[in-house]
């Protein structure tokens, strides 16, 4: 019964929230959509396209150590804010703004490298409560990692498809940039949104 207190406490969702709108965007650009976002944007190939969105990983494992690090000596809040303010930025960049491809690459290292948030997000998840009580904590957090993804791709997918007209290559339907800019636009409010859960 003492578990189910878990539940009933604001700072339990908050952090799920921070984990789950943090990592939209990365979520949403290693998707089946975000290949050919990212490729009518910046007018690449899928194959370049599929090399750029690797760049945010090798971001994400060379950040991971830095972020855990850094939130042991800065704090888990102030990585987690630093984490959401980048995110605007770059996430930003990359649905907002044409660049070549090598630009694009360093812009997607830079959003994988800083969006280690996530890192000091699920330790503040393992922190809040009892040990025995913190893995319930954690998976709270990892849960909503995957569900706002996994929830948000369907309706993207559908909105641009019912707002847009697709031109059809190789039985394929590609989008004009602006169609995938107008769409893809929330992934740029999710680390606002994911700032004001550190509040």
């Amino acid at each position: 019964a003492k578990e189910k207190s878990i539940y009933l406490q604001s700072k339990t969702w908050f952090t799920a929230f921070y984990a789950g709108l943090i990592f939209l965007p990365m979520y949403s650009f290693a998707e089946s959509i975000g290949e050919p976002m990212i490729s009518s944007i910046h007018q690449i190939d899928l194959k370049s396209t599929a090399f750029a969105i690797s760049m945010a990983y090798v971001g994400w494992i060379v950040g991971g150590p830095i972020a855990g690090v850094a939130s042991d000596i800065f704090g888990r809040i102030k990585v987690m804010k630093f984490s959401a303010i980048c995110g605007i930025i770059f996430a930003g960049l990359v649905i907002a703004v044409p660049m070549p491809f090598w630009l694009l690459c360093v812009t997607l290292f830079m959003y994988g490298l800083t969006n280690t948030g996530l890192a000091a997000c699920y330790t503040v998840a393992s922190e809040m409560f009892s040990q025995k009580k913190a893995g319930l904590s954690v998976a709270i957090s990892n849960m909503f990692t995957n569900i706002f993804g996994a929830l948000l791709i369907p309706v993207l997918s559908m909105l641009i498809d019912v707002f847009f007209d697709a031109q059809m290559i190789q039985g394929i339907p590609k989008y004009a940039p602006e169609a995938y800019q107008y769409v893809f636009s929330i992934l740029i409010v999710a680390p606002a949104l994911a700032y004001v859960c550190t509040l």
